[in-house]
This record gives structure tokens, C-alpha cells and sequence, in this order.
């Protein structure tokens, strides 16, 4: 019903009426999934590797979106931490338009520095880890620490 009445609205140049079962249809799907959304990164000296998954009902993770990005000859001279913090930052720029808004959003590293780096954004050496620190609070996540022994998944795509 919901469908039919936004095509209506998008599609056509009729006038679109907000009726009462509209608001309760967008009321009702309002908000993050129930369960929580998982983003493993994982940078390395030549790329940063990510996988987006959910849990679903019997307890599995099913991933959704994965993929890697590569680094230029510039971005491969950083050093590891700085390299750790450009691959959470260009994973969530590059996920952005799937993970605005949700609310229960796990990202898991294997850095254990970064959530420092986090906490502590003015004690950084570099105007751009600061400005790269400033745009990733902006999405609302919970970091945890994954052994590297443990992270084989995201890590097999850096």
C-alpha cells in the first residue's frame, strides 16, 4: 500500500494525499533493524578490505555488502595507524548511503588503537587524521576489538 502511494506521488504529477494508514505504515517501519548490523574492516599497507553483515534469527551472520579499496601510491606510505584510520574512514564514505541511521551498528577491528585515536582527536600530530576522526563520529557505531586471529574475513580482503 505504502509503494503504491509514494509511485503515486514520485512518478506521476498527481497530488499526493498523507492519509492515516501512510503514517502508520512509515511509523511502523521506522528505525534500525532489530538486530545488529556488523561492519568488519580491516586496512593494510595496499588496501582496506570490509564486510558488511547482519545477524539473522538463528544467530548467523549473513553478509550483505563486501569489497576492498586500493590505495595510491601516496596512501601506501602511511604509517599503520594512520593507515587503519583512513581505511575505517573510506569504509564508512564508501558505505555511507547504507549505514546512515542505523542505530546498532558494530564496527569490528583488529586495531586496538583507533578507538583511542577516537576518544582523543585533538592530541593527533596531522590536520587530516583530525578531519578524517571528525567525519567518522559523525556516524553512530559501537568499535570493537576482534583478535587478528579471529578477523580472517576482512582480512583476507585487505
Amino acid at each position: 500500500m505504502l509503494c503504491k502511494e509514494f509511485k503515486a506521488f514520485y512518478f506521476t504529477t498527481t497530488t499526493f494525499f498523507w492519509r492515516v494508514l501512510c503514517r502508520e505504515v512509515v511509523v511502523s517501519k521506522k528505525g534500525s533493524p532489530p538486530r545488529p548490523i556488523f561492519l568488519a574492516v580491516d586496512s593494510s599497507w595496499r588496501t582496506v578490505g570490509w564486510i558488511l553483515s547482519q545477524e539473522c534469527e538463528d544467530g548467523q551472520r549473513r553478509p550483505s555488502h563486501f569489497g576492498s579499496i586500493a590505495w595510491n601510491e601516496r596512501e601506501s606510505h602511511y604509517s599503520q595507524p594512520k593507515i587503519e584510520l583512513y581505511g575505517l574512514f573510506q569504509t564508512l564514505h564508501t558505505l555511507r548511503v547504507h549505514i546512515v541511521g542505523i542505530t546498532n551498528l558494530i564496527v569490528e577491528m583488529d586495531a586496538q588503537y583507533v578507538k583511542g585515536m577516537l576518544s582523543n582527536p585533538d592530541i593527533q600530530p596531522n590536520a587530516a587524521m583530525n578531519r578524517w576522526i571528525a567525519t567518522i563520529l559523525l556516524f553512530d557505531f559501537k568499535l570493537v576489538h576482534i583478535p587478528a586471529e579471529k578477523h580472517l574475513g576482512a582480512d583476507g580482503l585487505s
